[in-house]
C-alpha cells in the first residue's frame, strides 16, 4: 500500500521532536509562547509536555497497529462492533501511562 504525501509530512512532524534535544523544543515552544504573548504558567506547561509527549504516543499506537491482523477488524464488524473496537483499546490506554511515566 502506497502513502499519500499527507501522511509522510505527518509522519515527520510527529517525529521531529524525538531527533531534536529537548532543550530545543523547550526553547522554541517559549520562544512562540513569549511571540503570541501566551502568559506562562500551569496552561503553557501542559501544552509544552502534550506536545512532547505526542510524539512518543503516536509512535506507540503506530507500531501496536502496524502489527495488527486485519481479519481481527473483519470479525469484530460480523459481531457487530465497529472496526477499530478490538484494535484501538490496549494502546490507548498504554500512551497515557507511558506518557505520565515520561514527566
Amino acid at each position: 500500500m502506497r502513502k499519500s504525501e499527507h501522511s509522510r509530512w505527518i509522519e515527520l512532524l510527529l517525529a521531529l521532536p524525538l531527533t531534536n534535544p529537548e532543550i530545543v523544543l523547550a526553547t522554541a515552544l517559549l520562544s512562540l509562547f513569549v511571540g503570541i504573548d501566551l502568559p506562562r504558567g500551569p496552561l503553557t506547561l501542559l501544552l509544552s509536555h502534550s506536545l512532547f509527549c505526542l510524539s512518543y504516543a503516536a509512535l506507540i499506537l503506530k507500531a501496536r497497529l502496524a502489527g495488527f491482523d486485519p481479519t481481527l477488524e473483519l470479525a469484530a464488524q460480523d459481531l457487530g462492533h465497529h472496526r477499530w473496537r478490538p484494535s484501538a483499546g490496549s494502546p490507548c490506554s498504554a500512551s497515557p501511562c507511558h506518557s505520565t511515566t515520561m514527566s
